[in-house]
C-alpha cells in the first residue's frame, strides 16, 4: 500500500480543531457555513470531481452560446486569445496539480498543496463571474441563467468541499474575500459592448473548461488509486 494509501484510507476523520486554528475555523463561514464532521474524504473528492464534470459541461454550453451568437466570431476569438496571453500572469497557478499528474503516489503534504491549489482557482473563477454579473452590460444578461447555475455548482460542490478537506487537515488557505478573479474594465459613461463582454465571458469560461477538465482527471486518478 502506498504511502499516500494509508495517509488518505484513513477516512474516519473527524474534525477536530485547537485553540491555534480558531481562526481557520471560520475562514469561508458565510458561504459554506459552520464546521461539518467529514466521514472519508475520498467520497468528497468524488463529489468534486462529478461537480468539474458538470460544470464542464455547463461551459462549454455557454462557450457555445457566446460564439453562436456574436456577430464577429473570428474578431471575437482573435481578441479573447490576445488578451488570455496578457492576463496570463494573474490566472492561478498549475505547479502542483500539473506535477501531480506524473506520480503514483502522493504525500500527505503535496495533497494539500493539490486542494489548496483547486480551492484557489475555483475561487478565482467564482469571482471572475460574479464581476460578470457586476458589469454594467445589457448584453450580458443572455448568458445569466447559465452562469448562475455554473456558479451554483461551484460555490455548494466545489468550493465548500475544498473547504471542508482544507479544515480536516488543519491546512491554512487564504479566504475568498482576498481573492479577486478576472476584472472587467470599466467606464462611467457607458456600459460594456456585447463584443468585450463577450471576449471577457469567453476568457473565463474557457478557464472554467480547462480547470475543470483537469480537477476531473486528477481526482478520478487519485480516487482510482485508492480502490
Amino acid at each position: 500500500m502506498s504511502k499516500f494509501n494509508v495517509f488518505i484510507l484513513c477516512c474516519m476523520v473527524i474534525v477536530v480543531v485547537c485553540a491555534n486554528d480558531k481562526q481557520n475555523k471560520t475562514k469561508d463561514e458565510h458561504i459554506c457555513g459552520s464546521i461539518v464532521n467529514v466521514l472519508c474524504v475520498t467520497d468528497i473528492l468524488t463529489d468534486i470531481a462529478k461537480a468539474a464534470k458538470n460544470v464542464q459541461q455547463l461551459a462549454t454550453d455557454i462557450d457555445n452560446k457566446i460564439f453562436r451568437d456574436d456577430p464577429s466570431k473570428l474578431s471575437l476569438l482573435v481578441n479573447k486569445i490576445q488578451k488570455m496571453t496578457l492576463l496570463e500572469p494573474t490566472f492561478p497557478a498549475t505547479t502542483y496539480h500539473r506535477e501531480s499528474i506524473w506520480k503514483n503516489d502522493v504525500e500527505r503534504e503535496n495533497f494539500i498543496h493539490i486542494i489548496r491549489e483547486e480551492y484557489y482557482a475555483i475561487s478565482f473563477l467564482y469571482k471572475s463571474i460574479q464581476n460578470l454579473h457586476h458589469t454594467d452590460s445589457t448584453w450580458g444578461k443572455h448568458l445569466d441563467t447559465l452562469l448562475n447555475k455554473a456558479q451554483f455548482i461551484l460555490r455548494k460542490d466545489m468550493f465548500c468541499n475544498y473547504v471542508h478537506i482544507l479544515r480536516v487537515y488543519l491546512a491554512d488557505w487564504l479566504p475568498i474575500e482576498q481573492i479577486n478573479g478576472i476584472k472587467l474594465p470599466k467606464n462611467e459613461k457607458r456600459e460594456l459592448s456585447s463584443f468585450e463582454y463577450n471576449t471577457y465571458a469567453a476568457i473565463i469560461v474557457q478557464l472554467l473548461i480547462n480547470w475543470t477538465r483537469s480537477i476531473e482527471s486528477l481526482l478520478n486518478n487519485l480516487t482510482a488509486k485508492l480502490e
